[in-house]
């Protein structure tokens, strides 16, 4: 099944490396904390380096300025026995690989796939900073729904944009955002080149306001005083409305 889904992106065949990556390297790279390393020895059974998509073997060119450097976009799949910390293993793998990186975790039945972009820390250009983890969330091998079907064909590598592999790599991010969202606006919808900062700066304060909502749940969980918690679900039904609104707002602009 997931040799179909990698198929299925259809990058070039002279990138496919297919090796195994051992455990220890997680480890040995100081990215994991405890729970990581808890997760990573319970939770996963495998971990492949899949695809390494660089200028030789794609004909597209590396990109590199003052924060960014793309040399080489991985493409790595890890298999998981359990989808509970799916979401941590994601993070720590993303933080322990020093370039951009198309990750895809899977069990017997679904996948999940994942980017972040990455820069250059200015204060130690020797490490880097991981940005906010976008994900597709959990898609069906046999039966995926129909915006999840949308997603893969346009992540399709001949569908990203390919001025460099920065560009590229920017295309699937933007791509996963849309499909984050999917399932909340009920289609898959991809932005115009025109519309894709508009796009993209919308999502971006959608998921910032569900991180305020999560925040303002978990306070009502424990809160007693009926004023308080009256308080708290208007600020909740606050941004709720504004996620309805940006939704609207970037679906007609897309």
């Amino acid at each position: 099944m997931m040799e179909r889904v990698l198929n299925d992106f259809g990058f070039p065949t002279r990138s496919r490396v297919s090796r195994a990556v051992f455990k220890k390297l997680f480890i040995e790279s100081g990215a994991l904390d405890a729970a990581d390393r808890k997760a990573l020895s319970e939770d996963v059974s495998r971990i492949r380096w899949e695809y390494a998509l660089k200028p030789g073997n794609t004909g597209i060119p590396a990109f590199e300025d003052e924060d960014r450097v793309c040399l080489e976009i991985a493409v790595i799949a890890v298999e998981v026995t359990a989808r509970k910390r799916a979401e941590r293993i994601a993070k720590f793998v993303h933080r322990a690989i020093p370039y951009p990186l198309i990750l895809v975790v899977h069990d017997e039945t679904g996948f999940h796939i994942s980017g972040a972009g990455k820069r250059i820390n200015r204060a130690d250009k020797a490490k880097w900073v991981t940005g906010e983890l976008q994900a597709s969330g959990w898609i069906d091998f046999d039966k995926p729904a129909e915006a999840q079907r949308a997603f893969l064909e346009d992540c399709r590598f001949d569908r990203l944009p390919a001025s460099n592999l920065q560009a590229v790599y920017d295309g699937f991010l933007m791509r996963l955002m849309v499909a984050g969202a999917s399932d909340r606006v009920g289609a898959y919808k991809r932005p115009s080149s025109k519309g894709a900062l508009v796009v993209s700066e919308a999502l971006c304060e959608v998921q910032t306001l569900e991180l305020e909502i999560e925040a303002l749940s978990a306070q009502l969980k424990k809160q007693t005083q009926m004023g308080k918690r009256i308080a708290l679900n208007t600020e909740i039904k606050a941004r709720k409305d504004k996620i309805a609104a940006l939704d609207a707002a970037w679906m007609q602009e897309g």
